[in-house]
């Protein structure tokens, strides 16, 4: 595929991201918006008859009590929003790329070592295919960041489905002008309709998850002239493959190919 092809794909992918991510955001700020405004008109309630406001002397220990659990729910409510424009903040601002030549063998290897941190990660088996000293212009604290982000997946993936015989397995392949990193884990497949929304922002099937992780991690390699590409069901594995190319990033940034 020529460059301009894979340049307009990309545009229309963004496109449709930013669509679904408006949908998103409606419907995340509703869902906190809503609990609160009906329970501002309920609690108002109880203090106002005929549209007076009541005296202190009518107001009994059942009000109070309704009062100070409504009052926390909107407390609730109200910094689960903040949370979530601050996640929105975050994923909007978008640190430039500062692109030099790195070591790909060795940053994959140190961010290996980080994940071990992770807990329960020792309880993984790792397989890699890592040839040595792989190098290549990129971004080494963002390209850092999404490694990791798809470590910490990979894990919580087969932990959080008990999956028997869990491992997780590494390759880096590189050809003249890109390079592939492909972190494959042997957990439960994704299902077509939640592998159509996994990059959206904000999206996400974890009870505790912020949805801003893949989504973020997805524009970080976008930016550096690449893509991640998900694939499940193919062997009963899921694999988040970073794609990035060299040739792609030159025409971006009006640079000459890297050699």
């Amino acid at each position: 595929m020529a460059v301009s092809d894979i340049t307009k794909e990309l545009d229309s992918r963004e496109i449709d991201s930013w669509i679904k991510l408006a949908r998103t955001l409606s419907h995340e700020i509703m869902n906190n918006i809503a609990p609160i405004t009906t329970l501002s008109k309920v609690i108002s309630g109880y203090f106002i008859s005929n549209k007076q406001t009541i005296i202190s002397e009518e107001i009994d220990a059942a009000t109070i009590a309704n009062t100070v659990k409504g009052l926390m729910v909107i407390e609730e409510r109200g910094l689960g929003l903040i949370n979530f424009v601050e996640n929105y903040r975050k994923f909007t601002k978008l640190p430039e790329p500062h692109f030099k030549k790195v070591n790909l063998s060795a940053l994959i290897e140190s961010n290996l070592m980080a994940a071990s941190a992770y807990s329960e990660f020792n309880t993984i088996r790792i397989q890699k295919f890592i040839p040595k000293d792989i190098m290549f212009s990129t971004d080494e604290k963002l390209l850092s960041q999404v490694i990791l982000n798809l470590l910490k997946n990979a894990l919580e993936a087969l932990i959080i489905e008990n999956t028997p015989y869990p491992l997780i397995n590494i390759k880096l392949l590189r050809t003249a002008n890109t390079v592939k990193i492909e972190i494959t884990n042997n957990g439960p497949q994704i299902p077509p309709e939640i592998k159509e929304q996994i990059f959206i922002p904000f999206y996400t099937t974890k009870e505790n998850g912020s949805g801003i992780g893949l989504s973020l991690s997805k524009q970080i390699v976008l930016q550096m002239g690449g893509d991640i590409i998900l694939s499940s069901g193919k062997d009963e594995k899921t694999t988040f493959s970073i794609h990035l190319n060299s040739e792609l990033l030159s025409y971006q940034k009006g640079l000459k190919p890297e050699a």
